[in-house]
């Protein structure tokens, strides 16, 4: 009785790594990094990551910046704290990236023009995914 209960938990534990295997894969594939996330919303908006990078506050800058941070945040793993994405952003405040994503789901509901390229942005990224 014994040698069968051993060999059902080996088939067990054959089956859990499986499927954590798996899953860790699957994870893995859906991560986007927010350098890849920054160049597409660039390139959408024709900036340099340089400019919104920088501590511009011009919202020819900051609607970009804010862009990418939404995406980083809806993209990247969830354990990615915003004070990261602040960081990678050019910001010194976790505060920035909180605003960023209340700031763009607001401007998607009320800009056209700028909802249809954040769509564009979110299709492009979905792809990567």
């Amino acid at each position: 009785m014994r040698q069968n209960t051993t060999i059902s938990e080996r088939i067990n534990k054959s089956i859990h790594r499986q499927i954590a295997s798996e899953y860790i894969k699957a994870s893995l594939s859906r991560e986007i990094s927010i350098e890849t996330i920054q160049a597409i919303t660039c390139k959408e908006f024709g900036i340099s990551i340089e400019k919104m990078t920088s501590k511009t506050s011009n919202w020819d800058i900051l609607i970009p910046r804010q862009v990418s941070m939404y995406f980083s945040r809806k993209f990247m793993p969830s354990k990615v704290i915003l004070k990261i994405i602040s960081n990678k952003h050019g910001q010194s405040k976790h505060n920035s990236a909180f605003t960023a994503l209340k700031s763009i789901e607001n401007l998607r509901a009320t800009d056209k023009e700028k909802a249809d390229k954040i769509n564009n942005i979110e299709n492009q990224l979905n792809k990567l995914v």
